[in-house]
């Protein structure tokens, strides 16, 4: 489940559909993700006004959650490449989102592929030296902590990283 940044409602995955509820009203709006395969990695816009999420491991879809009628789109060119597949979305403030693209969680060289506003992909590499194996972000990606291979602690703030501590893993954060 993913709460909006407004925190008035609750996104999820239930029977093969990606579901709004209104927390205040109980009210749903459903779209059915079958098509293309199963959703995950759910994720609001900063500003709430679209969803986006992985299908099937390989493409990124959104759809304007507050639009009468509106359908889930894939995002053309947030795709992910031969071998590779799409984690940890995160919705991004001034544009849709940024998700990751590699060979899962534990890959050592992802990129990260970014949506704008208006539906333009860039893809940059997500790496650090050492590998980037476990991640966890603030929602405007300015800073970060991350365990590389060697099992470092490493924060990163505005492209700079360093380390905090040695011998660490996710298990232990």
């Amino acid at each position: 489940p993913e709460a909006s940044p407004s925190g008035a409602r609750l996104a999820y995955v239930s029977a093969g559909a990606v579901v709004v509820r209104d927390l205040a009203t109980g009210a749903e709006r459903r779209w059915t993700t079958t098509a293309g395969g199963t959703a995950s990695s759910l994720a609001w816009s900063a500003d709430g006004t679209s969803l986006v999420w992985v299908r099937g491991g390989t493409q990124l879809v959104h759809v304007a959650v507050d639009t009468p009628g509106a359908q889930p789109q894939a995002v053309p060119g947030a795709v992910a490449g031969p071998g590779e597949q799409l984690f940890a979305t995160l919705g991004l403030p001034g544009g849709l989102a940024t998700v990751l693209a590699g060979g899962g969680p534990a890959d050592g060289d992802p990129h990260r592929v970014t949506v704008a506003a208006d539906l333009s992909v860039t893809r940059s590499s997500d790496s650090l030296s050492g590998g980037a194996r476990d991640r966890a972000f603030d929602s405007a990606w300015a800073w970060g902590l991350r365990t590389d291979s060697h099992g470092n602690v490493r924060w990163s703030v505005g492209g700079g990283t360093g380390l905090v501590a040695r011998g660490y893993t996710a298990a232990d954060w």
